[in-house]
């Protein structure tokens, strides 16, 4: 089995939202911010979906150091056979997160999301909806205040928390590289990130080798 080294570095960020930082679940995307050099970015396309209905994967999550924070759950459901649900549930480091986001079958464009994020010291919760190139969002804070915002986003964004299943979908060969515009409903913001293959590394499996 191959599996190729994926590589993502972000270009830029905006801060927009009103909510706090993420913790330790930013450890999902560990090969942020690694360095690079720059290679030739190819168009945004994306193959038919690799996954298949009801397909659970379980992740170990780790902090900046590599030491163990917890775990991350992703479901994924057909919905009406144009519409994919996916859910993603992290227990990290005291903190519960889930969120629920529906993907449009062909490019993966979120229409909808939630996300609901249980500490120690409360609950907060954002929903967004997305139409064309703006979200609507609706933040409760920890002190149950709720607001409302209409953000403008690249109308090729797609939704931070799916993006560890969407880079499956990307035709990863060696050479690859490509960019895309990633929102992150409860802070508001967006991010431009490169995603580079460089190289394939050869790993054992139950399956083999």
């Amino acid at each position: 089995m191959n599996r190729f080294l994926l590589h993502m570095v972000t270009l830029h960020l905006g801060r927009l939202g009103q909510l706090g930082r993420y913790g330790a679940m930013l450890a999902l995307l560990v090969l942020l911010l690694a360095g690079c050099g720059q290679p030739e970015i190819q168009p945004l396309v994306f193959n038919a979906a690799p996954w298949q209905p009801n397909e659970v994967s379980t992740y170990r999550v780790t902090d900046i150091n590599g030491n163990y924070a917890g775990t991350a759950r992703y479901d994924l459901m057909q919905v009406d056979g144009d519409l994919w649900n996916l859910r993603r549930e992290t227990n990290t480091q005291g903190t519960q997160e889930i969120v629920t986001v529906e993907l449009t079958q062909a490019g993966f464009r979120s229409t909808q999301s939630s996300l609901v994020r249980i500490a120690n010291n409360g609950t907060e919760a954002v929903s967004a909806t997305y139409d064309g190139g703006e979200v609507n969002l609706e933040l409760t804070t920890r002190l149950n205040i709720t607001t409302y915002e209409r953000v403008n986003i690249p109308s090729d964004a797609r939704e931070q928390a799916a993006l560890v299943m969407l880079l499956r979908a990307l035709p990863l060969t060696e050479g690859y590289a490509v960019r895309l515009n990633v929102f992150q409903p409860i802070l508001g913001t967006f991010e431009r990130v490169t995603l580079s293959v460089e190289g394939r590394e050869q790993v054992t499996t139950e399956a083999g080798t």
